[in-house]
Formats: structure tokens, sequence, C-alpha cells
């Protein structure tokens, strides 16, 4: 970080300098300019002793010490509009740039405790398995949090993995007719089983659409993911799927905070998440909402987000 503003201090203490250093090159093209004048005028004053002839002469002098005045004053001008055309090129990158590294040593950060956690988790409850002799209960609900554990991650390695894809425009889809109610519910029971209670499926019966199952699933996923952990605990999570003018419309509704108008393009983006990273109580990594955008696009579908009321937040994706 401290490189970074030094760098920056640099950068733009350079381009002051270079425009200043321009500023005093004109000052000087002007005294110059205006020297060999007087000194054009003194040689005439010599040359010509008839005294229109003088005048008419110096009125030429004249004449052309404007137009160089003029001259370096146009060329000046087209100078500082390229260099300033230059530096604001420059910057613009220079805070992509600035941004990106932000966005990645978050990444990094997030990445780094969500691999942990289930990690951690899934370790723990094996070896509680190996050394207690637990009622056949106790040991099914170990390993139902170890198998969600281990789904998480396996999710997880799948959003890197199809994040790489997406920079590389290799996704390629396998279509075909797909039912949602059926992909939706079979969804929600293996990959969300302890939010299961949450999750309230509401659609229209025999709603298809024409797209990758697995495609299809990582979207959902990623989606009723992002509802879970931003909203509140045992708050209904709605989705909501109908069929009508040729166009199928999914919407997946919590009950969260809702995100502010001005971030709702920016959570589209690579790495991007609300918030810093070490203050930042919900797990993610910022992958997910990019991903679904990428996958979304590729089905030549929409996303959108809209406010839910009283609060939280709706993503709505419309295939036509």
């Amino acid at each position: 970080m401290k490189s970074t503003v030094k760098n920056n201090w640099l950068f733009y203490a350079l381009v002051a300098y270079v425009i200043m250093q321009f500023l005093w090159w004109e000052v000087l093209l002007t005294r110059q300019n205006n020297q060999l004048a007087e000194e054009q005028k003194k040689i005439s004053a010599l040359h010509f002793a008839d005294k229109d002839l003088l005048e008419e002469n110096l009125k030429q002098i004249e004449t052309k010490k404007v137009h160089r005045l003029w001259m370096h004053v146009g060329e000046g001008t087209v100078f500082l509009i390229f260099l300033s055309l230059g530096v604001l090129k420059i910057h613009n990158t220079r805070k992509k740039e600035n941004e990106l590294n932000r966005l990645q040593s978050n990444f990094l950060l997030s990445i780094t405790h969500e691999l942990k956690s289930p990690l951690a988790s899934v370790k723990l409850q094996l070896q509680t398995l190996q050394k207690h002799n637990l009622e056949e209960s106790l040991r099914n609900k170990l390993i139902q949090k170890a198998l969600s554990d281990n789904e998480r991650l396996l999710r997880m390695i799948d959003n890197v993995l199809l994040a790489s894809k997406a920079e590389n425009e290799k996704n390629v889809l396998n279509l075909k007719r797909i039912n949602l109610i059926e992909t939706l519910t079979k969804l929600v029971e293996q990959s969300f089983e302890e939010n299961k209670s949450r999750i309230k499926l509401s659609a229209t019966e025999n709603v298809f659409v024409e797209a990758d199952e697995q495609f299809l699933s990582i979207i959902f996923s990623n989606l009723i993911e992002n509802a879970i952990k931003y909203s509140p605990e045992n708050t209904p999570i709605e989705i909501i799927s109908k069929q009508e003018n040729n166009k199928t419309t999914i919407s997946i509704a919590d009950s969260g905070a809702g995100i502010p108008d001005n971030e709702k393009e920016n959570v589209f983006t690579k790495f991007y998440r609300i918030g810093n990273e070490e203050t930042r109580s919900a797990k993610g990594t910022g992958l997910g909402l990019y991903i679904v955008k990428n996958l979304v696009a590729l089905h030549h579908a929409q996303i959108n987000i809209s406010d839910n009321k009283p609060k939280g937040t709706i993503f709505t994706i419309v295939f036509s």
C-alpha cells in the first residue's frame, strides 16, 4: 500500500514537472519571439530611409511576430491536450489496477478463510467419529455436517474454475429441456439441507427452459447461498418461477439488508464484495455473482437486481 502511494506521488510529481517545464519553455519562446521582432525593427530602421517603407516593413515584422506567437500557442495547446489525455488514460489505468490489486488481496484473505473453515470442521467431525462410539443419530448428524462442508468446498472450487474459464471464454453449453421445479427441488435437497426449511419454492408446474443443467444448478446455488449468507437466520428465502409471454422468470428474494443502488452493478465484478474483508462477517470469495452474471449471459438470458419490500434483495433471471 505504501509502495503504491509512493509510486502515485512520483508519477504526479513527474507530470507536474513536465507541465511546469513546458510552460517555462512557452515563456522563453514568447520572450525570444519578442526580442527577435525588436531586433528586426532596429535593423529595418537602419536600412529604410523612406518613412512609408519603414512603417510597412514594421507592420510586416509585427504581423510575423503575432503569427509566430499564435503558432507557439496552437502547438502548445495541442501538446497539452495530448499530454492531458495521456495522463488521464494512465490515471484511469492505474486506478483500475490498484482496485484490482485490492480486490485480489481481499480475495486471498477470504479464500484462505473459506478453505480453512470447512476443512477444519470436517477434520474435527472425522476425529470425533474416530475417537468416540456415538449413538447412531449423532453419528449421522456429524456425517451429514461433514458432507455439507465438503459440498461447500466443492462449490467453492467449482466457482474458482468457472471464473477462470469465464475469462478465457472456454465454457460450452450442453443445452437441453430442463424442468425448473425438479432442478430446484433437487438442488435444495442435496446442497441446502440445513436451510431447507427457510427456502420456499413457489412455481407454476411444468416450467421448462432450454439450458445447461450443470450451469443452471451453479447459478441457483450461488444465488441461494448468497441469500442465505446475507439475510438473518430463520427468515424466508422465496424462489418464484413463472412462465408468460414466451418468457420464463426465476426470482430469488431474501429479507437481508439489501444492496445500495450505487453497488448494484459492482456486485457482479470479479472479487468484488461490499465492505472490507477484514471487517466483513459474511463468508464469501467475491466470485459467486461474477460467475452467475457470466453463466446467465452465456444462456443469452438477463439478470436484474431489485429491492425487496420492506427490506432485502431480489435477483431475477429472465429466459426468453
